[in-house]
């Protein structure tokens, strides 16, 4: 698993690194895709205790890197997974490449069924990637019904409420989405949106 969002640490989110586990060819290399550059410019625009995760975290730091995934697929051969599918550009990134690179893809639910539109105000849902807008949550819907998306994942990280509403920096990031996923895809199966 690299997340291309990091500089450092045990696996740096460099494209050198990506493309050596792609070339190692040791299984499929789970990636998390955001671009650094992208996220570096955003938190010196938006930076401050009050700036929204979607403003920190914009979907064209997603959009960016997944393109970099791609071609660093392309080139180096080898399987990856893009985990945490959330942007309706990223969809259109990966339609583009279907079949000729090994790509797979995965989405949580609170990509499916939250968007920015819908928080409370004052109390957003802090997730990595974040919650997206309402169109990409739909788009992310389309894809499922074309069988675009791969399969789901949890995208879990369980904090307690102090921790989810304390200061920012340094902040757990996620829901507690194991015993979330199951009950609302099965909501999601009787309401029509998708089949067993």
């Amino acid at each position: 698993y690299l997340r291309m969002d990091l500089e450092d640490g045990d696996l740096e989110g460099s494209l050198d690194a990506l493309e050596a586990l792609l070339k190692a060819g040791l299984g499929t290399v789970g990636v998390h895709a955001e671009d650094p550059d992208v996220l570096a410019r955003a938190a010196r625009k938006h930076g401050g205790p009050d700036a929204a995760p979607h403003d920190l975290r914009p979907a064209s730091a997603a959009a960016q890197a997944t393109e970099q995934l791609i071609q660093a697929a392309r080139d180096a051969g080898g399987a990856a997974h893009l985990c945490s599918l959330s942007t309706a550009a990223e969809l259109n990134l990966l339609d583009a490449v279907h079949g000729e690179v090994s790509l797979s893809s995965s989405v949580s639910p609170q990509h499916l069924f939250l968007s920015i539109e819908t928080w409370k105000k004052g109390h957003p849902v802090v997730t990595d990637p974040p919650v997206r807008g309402e169109l990409d949550r739909r788009g992310l819907w389309a894809a499922i019904r074309r069988g675009r998306v791969d399969c789901f994942h949890s995208a879990h990280t369980p904090v307690t409420s102090s921790v989810a509403h304390g200061p920012r920096a340094g902040r757990a990031v996620g829901v507690p989405a194991v015993d979330l996923l199951l009950p609302l895809l099965m909501s999601a199966v009787k309401h029509g949106r998708l089949n067993m």
